[in-house]
């Protein structure tokens, strides 16, 4: 028994909680996975027909990539698949749960319907002395799982301060509480990079390392991203926040975003590419009175707040806060200005995202990146090649649709003019056979490249196709208008 001033409670070894997972249950492990429960779970040799859930992974206990045989787990992905685990929905060892962050917890209501989880696994802080734990950095629907699931573990992650919002529960509500352990210490970290015998890689290390504030640096590097051969600052760079600077196509269309941003807008913005660079490209640097109301945040957000530019005082729910669902996507010096700071709020992403909830601000300018956009206006956000999945939908459908209600509100689809570098355009007459189409036509607004700004609302399929390719990369304009001619009657 681990007991508090105030508060007392028990913590239990990975294997005991991992004996409260049933035959037949349906088992969700919240964004980011937790290291040791999922592993001694996957290490029950006695389950049967077990069905994993799953959003983002950081590691595979051995279900994304089975051994030949073993049929004990049947995994699917909701919301988003992350790149450490898109090789499960390539080789057909997972599926996807289409699905949207406000209607997560709409699936209690249909028992008979849905197969709501059974089992909830998450990351959480210490308890305080009046036993409460915070979710740490990225709330989402934890709450509303550990609510209502028949099993609740959370393992221990002493990297989490404590963050101001409506992110935290009793731990009484939780049935097993594991002591977690993330990892080296900071010192041993340091220790074995300055073993790293490639002098050019040591050196790029441990400059990074000091870049980050040292709270952070455990958390960045947990256990189950920590391959010592394998390090180098490249790959390392973005989880540190030192991420390469914006390219010129990435200052081009931060350039255009900030053409159609007012001053006053409650921003959402996603972390795709290039909507991430959009801080950094200096988007927002000429605004005033900027508001924060969103699923997550881009690296660098905070400098809106501390020059002056975010004011978050033109919003119907919690005027003068930034609100967000989880302070995903933000580097560790964002999160240094977050935590413990009562200015920044995290609340659950079922109420975050409801779109009735966004769209009561005034002028939500929702900005997020796309694969690609056909004449029609349909925007795809999560296949290529037709069906291959890529990401899920995250909170765009969520966040474009509250953007369209809102008064005053735009829905800004943010894309590079080509992929594959410079072989293929973003900007297409139709979408290839099983493509997802992630925003409808009828919703489609403003996109946005490195070429200018594309205003689809109100437009006929003509004119949008008209608008599309005036911002489509000048050496695929030619044939897009042929092809726009052959489908709409567009004159060349």
């Amino acid at each position: 028994m681990t007991t508090t001033a105030s508060a007392a409670y028990r913590t239990v070894s990975p294997e005991e909680a991992a004996s409260a997972v049933r035959d037949g249950d349906v088992l969700y492990c919240s964004l980011t996975s937790l290291d040791y429960v999922l592993d001694a779970i996957a290490e029950r040799r006695d389950l049967k027909d077990v069905r994993v859930r799953l959003t983002t992974p950081g590691q595979d206990p051995g279900w994304l990539a089975p051994e030949a045989g073993d049929e004990r787990f049947t995994v699917d992905f909701q919301i988003f698949i992350g790149d450490f685990a898109r090789y499960a929905t390539d080789s057909k060892v997972a599926s996807y749960i289409p699905n949207l962050f406000s209607t997560e917890m709409k699936q209690i209501e249909r028992p008979d319907d849905c197969l709501f989880p059974d089992v909830f696994i998450t990351r959480v802080s210490r308890p305080n002395e009046k036993g409460y734990v915070n979710f740490g950095p990225m709330m989402f629907n934890k709450r509303g799982y550990v609510q209502n699931c028949r099993t609740v573990i959370a393992e221990i992650d002493d990297s989490f301060p404590v963050f101001h919002g409506d992110c935290t529960v009793h731990v009484s509500e939780i049935d097993y509480l594991v002591e977690g352990d993330y990892g080296p210490s900071n010192e041993e970290i340091r220790a074995k990079v300055e073993a790293v015998e490639d002098e050019r890689k040591r050196e790029g290390l441990l400059d990074l390392m000091d870049s980050v504030p040292d709270r952070w640096l455990r958390g960045m590097l947990r256990r189950s991203f920590w391959f010592f051969e394998k390090l180098d600052p490249v790959m390392v760079a973005p989880l540190l926040g030192k991420g390469p600077e914006p390219d010129a196509e990435s200052k081009a269309i931060a350039a255009n975003v900030a053409e159609v941003v007012s001053d006053g807008a409650n921003l959402q913005i996603g972390v795709g590419e290039p909507s991430s660079s959009l801080v950094r490209g200096g988007a927002f640097d000429e605004k005033q009175g900027l508001g924060l109301h969103s699923e997550m945040i881009i690296p660098g957000w905070t400098k809106l707040i501390r020059e002056g530019q975010m004011d978050d005082l033109n919003k119907a729910f919690r005027p003068g806060v930034a609100v967000a669902a989880g302070w995903a996507g933000c580097t560790p010096q964002d999160l240094d200005f977050i935590a413990e700071n009562p200015r920044c709020e995290l609340h659950p992403s079922d109420f975050v995202l409801d779109p009735k909830v966004m769209a009561a601000n005034d002028r939500v300018h929702a900005i997020n990146s796309a694969i690609n956009v056909d004449f029609q206006g349909q925007i795809n956000a999560e296949t290529v090649h037709g069906p291959r999945m890529i990401n899920g939908t995250g909170g765009q459908p969520d966040s474009h649709y509250a953007a369209m209600y809102s008064k005053g509100g735009r829905a800004i689809t943010v894309m590079k003019s080509t992929a594959l570098g410079g072989a293929v355009s973003r900007v297409v007459p139709m979408h290839e056979p099983g493509t997802v189409v992630t925003i409808p036509r009828s919703l489609a607004d403003t996109i946005v490249t490195e070429y200018g700004v594309a205003q689809l609302f109100g437009k006929s399929t003509r004119e949008r196709a008209a608008e599309l390719i005036s911002v489509a990369h000048p050496d695929f304009r030619p044939e897009l208008r042929r092809e726009a001619e052959q489908l709409f009657g567009l004159r060349p």
